[in-house]
C-alpha cells in the first residue's frame, strides 16, 4: 500500500518532494533548464473539468492543473494503443494502456522546475512495463519535466530525453494513428481519456 503523501526534502539539492508512494530519480536545475532552452514551450490549455473526475488535491493546491492536463493527456497518447498482457489462472487479458487507470503519483518541485510521475493501474495494480507488449521499441517513461509551465522533457532510468528514435509520439502525441485507436476504440476508452478526446473535438 503507498503511504500517505508527505513533503521530502534532499538539503542541498533543493527539491521538494511531494509524493504518494515511494520512487525514483532527481534531476539537476542545469539539466532542467538546459532542456528547456532547446524546447521553449508547448503547454497546452487545461481541459474542461465539468464531466471529468476533480484534479488531485495537492496539483489544485499548488495550480498545476495545466500540467496535470498535459502530462495526462501525452501519455495516454504515447501508450494508447500498446497492450498490457495479463496472465491468469483461467486466462489471458489483452487491455491497451488507453482503457487503463492513470493516476497521479507523486511530483519533484524546485521553483519554477517540476516533475510530474503517474502510473497505469489495471484491477488496482500499478502495470510493470515486463507485461507490456509495445507496438515500437519505445521508453516506459512515468515522468515528465515542466519549467515555468512549458513541457519540456521525459524522465526515464535516472535521466530526461524529449524524443525517442523514430517514434514521434514523443515529440507530438497527437499523431494520425493514435487519432485513429481513439475513434475506434471510443466506447472502450478510460472515462478520462475519452472525456478529453471529445473535449479536444477528436471524437465527434
Amino acid at each position: 500500500m503507498c503511504p500517505r503523501k508527505r513533503n521530502w526534502d534532499p538539503g542541498r539539492t533543493g527539491w521538494r518532494r511531494i509524493r504518494y508512494c515511494a520512487i525514483k530519480n532527481r534531476f539537476s536545475m542545469k539539466q532542467i533548464f538546459l532542456f528547456a532552452l532547446i524546447l521553449g514551450s508547448c503547454t497546452p490549455n487545461s481541459v474542461n473539468r465539468n464531466t471529468i473526475d476533480k484534479y488531485p488535491h495537492l496539483i489544485d493546491s499548488l495550480h498545476l492543473q495545466s500540467e496535470y492536463d498535459s502530462a495526462k493527456w501525452r501519455f495516454y497518447c504515447i501508450f494508447c494503443d500498446d497492450t498490457l498482457v495479463i496472465r491468469t489462472p483461467r486466462r489471458i487479458t489483452n487491455k491497451t494502456f488507453g482503457q487503463l487507470d492513470l493516476k497521479f503519483e507523486e511530483l519533484d518541485k524546485q521553483n519554477d522546475s517540476i516533475i510530474l510521475y503517474f502510473h497505469f493501474y489495471f484491477q488496482g495494480e500499478a502495470c510493470s512495463p515486463e507485461f507490456a507488449d509495445f507496438k515500437h521499441d519505445k521508453p516506459f517513461t512515468n515522468g515528465i519535466v515542466f519549467v515555468d509551465k512549458a513541457f519540456v522533457a521525459y524522465t526515464f532510468a535516472g535521466s530526461m530525453f524529449w524524443s525517442s528514435g523514430e517514434n514521434k509520439r514523443f515529440k507530438d502525441p497527437l499523431q494520425p494513428e493514435v487519432i485513429n485507436y481513439i475513434n475506434n476504440n471510443k466506447n472502450g476508452l478510460d472515462r478520462w481519456f475519452r472525456e478529453t478526446a471529445i473535449q479536444k473535438k477528436i471524437i465527434k
